[in-house]
Formats: structure tokens, C-alpha cells, sequence
């Protein structure tokens, strides 16, 4: 086996976590075998962002780096063993090639473009019989007809590629830990049943809708294996792994023109992303009893953008849900690209889950209806998974934390012009923002 640089960047988190050398061995060897799966690329679809052990290894940096910030998701070795294979294992699926034949399995979407096409071929049928004529023979006309057939095949290629991209997308998660557990015979073997299976459960989750883990009766203090902890920071790093070191600019220049535009959209929101800080306060409250939270956690995710488009765009729908936004100054001691006590522009997002609209001061309402910043309409499409899962976890803090301690969760996305933004991707994302 090659040296991996890679892996010398987990091996120090996993002996300071995992401890146990024969389970770094263990991960080691699911590292080995990621990386060669992943090695060129996937097999059919082309248009995804970084899923392969990179990507694993951010995960994994992200678990230790929410653990060291929020003390009570605190989890044992063990624990630390599955979540860091699941880290590498939850994606697996995007890497296999889909079965083409199941485009022909009883399937809504795909029975809707088979439609579409027996549509298309009826209507073929009838030019061809008209340019086919015993009583006329025009060039001209079977030109223009081959050109037309040409140009439906195309499409219709166009969206049954669509389609097992967007399957993939969607069923990944469950589809990874059908893997997961079948390899476990081979060429997962190095992990035993209940392991196997633990990690496929674990992997599956960071697919769910929020509630569907953190409505999860658990008692992970207690129990030998934290699941519910487990699957809570697998579904935080993956989140929060949304920097534009998971796409090429170069490659997105090149290939733009051929990706779908929900692709587009992804790849040019990594792109704009330079990383992101966690920041946490504690501030006493003079007064309060000892049974009524005196003292205020304030978990601060610190998310920096390296573009600046602030002008206003029309809005059809309703203000946005659970978040509410406000811009300004703020200081974050975690911004790389400041100095420490420097103030930058920002957007401030205040996260809840019952249904309240935002009322914001940058909704604006004028003769030609709402508009929004068109940053800030960006920022709630791409990250609303993002402000759904932090709305869960701080109300999840709240209800299981000691009386000592009220948990407040805020994101913060500073934003400045250090990067040119191509007028093409402008388009892309306002293209996208339309049509969602």
C-alpha cells in the first residue's frame, strides 16, 4: 500500500480518540479501501462535489471540532470508532454505478418521460410518413426531420441522465448502507455484523428529515453505543463540510455548460464558501436563580464568503420559515481573514422550529412586491437543511442541558469581495433561485 498524505492527517485524531490500535488498524483499512473506490471518480455521474475520503476526513475534523464546542455531545472511544467509519462509509453509493435497467421499474418519474417520449414518437411517425411520400422527395425536408429526431434524442438522454442523477442524490443514503452491510462478508470484513451494521444505521440517518433523530428516545450517557449522539455529529460534519476545496474552479468552467442546473448551483455555492469557525460564549445573568438558566451559551457558526451580492431580488413566495436575518457589523474572533477585534459585514441568521415567518428589516416591499438581499435568498436555498438541523439541535441542548445553562444557536455568514464572481455563475443561481 502507497502512502496516503491523507491519512496522516486522521491518523493523529484517531489515536488521540479511538486509542485502541487494532481499531485504527480497522480504520485504516476502510480509509485504504474508500480512497481506492473513489480513485476515479464515479462511475457514471460526473457533476457530484467531493464525496470520497477527502471529504471523509473533513467529516471527520468536523466531529472532533463540534465535540470540543458543544461539551454535551461528548462521546466514548467507541463511539468514536463507528461514527469515524460511518464518516467514510456514508457516501459509498455515489461512487457505484446505477442499474440503467431500473429506469423501466415502476417509477413516477421515469413513467412520466416514457409518456413524454411515446408522445415524441407518435408525432415523428406522422412526419416521417409525410417526408416519406411515394409523390414527393424533398432533401431539404429529411434534413430538417433527422435534425429534429436528433435533437429529442438528445434530450431524452438529457433527462434520463437527469433522472439517475437526481436517484442517486436522493437515495444515496439508504442505498450506501444497503452496501455497507452486504460488503460486510467482503470486503468490509474487517468489521464485525454488529458493527457493520451499527455504521450502516449511523450512515443511513444523515438522510433523514431532523425530527426522525432527535425525537429518538435515548440515553447515550448511559448506553455502551451513543447512537443518537453518533448520528447527530455525522449529520453536523457533513453539513458543515461546505468549502469550496470539494469542487475545481477550472473544471466547473469547463464543464458548466453540461451540468444540470441543480449541479450548477451546488458547485458554485462551494465555491464562494472559504470554510467556517465555531465560536462559543458563556455570559452569566446577574439576578437569576441557579435553577433558571443564569448562565447563556452562545454557539456562533461562523461561515465566511468570499462575494458580496447584496442587491435586491423579487421574491414570489411567502418570507422565509424558522430563520430570521439581520445585517451589520459583527465580531468574530474565528474570522481568518481579520484581524482579531475587527468588525466585518455580515448576515445573521436567528434560528427557530415553530413556524414563525422572518420579519426582517431586509424584506422590502414596494409597488413591484417583495424583494430580498439576493445573497441572502442564496444563503437560505443552499443552507436550509443547515438551519433546520441547528434548530433541532439547539431546542434538542435546551431540553436535555442542566439548569444552569440556556443554549442559543446563531449562524453568521461574513461576507467581502475577495474573489472576481463570473457573470455566467450569477446567472446560474439566479436561474436557480427562480425556478425553486
Amino acid at each position: 500500500m502507497e502512502i496516503d498524505v491523507g491519512i496522516l492527517e486522521a491518523l493523529t485524531i484517531f489515536r488521540q480518540r479511538v486509542q485502541d490500535p487494532m481499531k485504527i488498524d480497522r480504520l485504516i483499512q476502510t480509509h485504504r479501501l474508500v480512497k481506492s473506490l473513489w480513485h476515479n471518480g464515479s462511475k457514471f455521474l460526473n457533476a457530484y462535489t467531493l464525496h470520497n475520503h477527502e471529504h471523509a476526513i473533513n467529516l471527520i475534523k468536523n466531529v472532533v471540532r463540534m465535540v470540543n464546542n458543544i461539551d454535551f455531545l461528548n462521546i466514548k472511544s467507541t463511539d468514536y470508532f463507528l461514527l469515524f467509519q460511518a464518516c467514510y462509509l456514508h457516501d459509498i453509493s455515489m461512487v457505484i454505478h446505477p442499474n440503467i435497467a431500473s429506469f423501466n421499474e415502476s417509477n413516477p418519474d421515469s413513467e412520466v418521460l416514457i409518456s413524454q417520449w411515446m408522445d415524441e414518437m407518435l408525432k415523428i411517425e406522422n412526419d416521417v410518413t409525410r417526408t416519406f411520400k411515394e409523390d414527393h422527395f424533398s432533401l431539404a425536408e429529411i434534413f430538417q426531420l433527422r435534425k429534429k429526431i436528433g435533437r429529442l434524442q438528445v434530450e431524452a438522454f438529457q433527462k434520463v441522465f437527469n433522472f439517475f442523477e437526481n436517484k442517486v442524490r436522493s437515495t444515496h443514503p439508504q442505498d450506501s448502507a444497503k452496501y455497507i452491510r452486504s460488503w460486510q462478508k467482503g470486503i468490509l470484513s474487517h468489521l464485525s455484523e454488529v458493527e457493520a451494521d451499527t455504521i450502516a444505521k449511523v450512515s443511513e440517518s444523515h438522510g433523514w428529515d431532523s425530527i426522525h433523530v432527535y425525537s429518538l428516545k435515548s440515553e447515550a450517557k448511559e448506553e455502551l453505543v451513543s447512537i443518537k449522539y453518533m448520528m447527530i455529529l455525522i449529520r453536523m460534519a457533513d453539513l458543515l463540510d461546505l468549502a469550496n476545496d470539494r469542487i475545481d474552479y477550472y473544471l466547473l468552467k469547463q464543464n458548466r455548460s453540461q451540468m444540470s442546473l441543480l449541479s450548477r448551483f451546488h458547485w458554485i455555492s462551494h465555491l464562494i464558501s472559504d470554510g467556517y469557525k465555531l465560536d462559543v460564549e458563556f455570559n452569566p445573568i446577574k439576578g437569576v436563580p441557579l435553577d433558571e438558566h443564569p448562565i447563556e451559551e452562545n454557539i456562533y457558526v461562523d461561515i465566511f464568503l468570499n462575494t458580496e451580492i447584496m442587491a435586491a431580488m423579487a421574491v414570489n413566495e411567502e418570507p422565509c420559515l424558522n430563520i430570521r436575518a439581520t445585517k451589520g457589523l459583527c465580531n468574530s474572533s474565528s474570522n481568518p481573514l481579520k484581524k482579531e477585534g475587527t468588525q466585518q459585514e455580515c448576515i445573521q441568521y436567528e434560528l427557530f422550529k415553530d413556524n414563525r415567518r422572518c420579519n426582517s428589516d431586509l424584506v422590502r416591499i414596494d409597488g413591484t412586491g417583495k424583494k430580498c438581499p439576493f445573497l441572502c435568498i442564496w444563503i437560505q436555498k443552499k443552507h436550509e437543511w443547515l438551519f433546520a438541523e441547528l434548530a433541532e439541535l439547539k431546542y434538542y441542548l435546551n431540553s436535555v442541558n442542566s439548569n444552569l445553562i440556556k443554549s442559543d444557536i446563531k449562524v453568521r455568514f461574513f461576507y467581502s469581495n475577495l474573489q472576481p464572481f463570473d457573470s455566467e455563475f450569477y446567472d446560474d443561481i439566479r436561474s436557480y433561485l427562480q425556478k425553486s
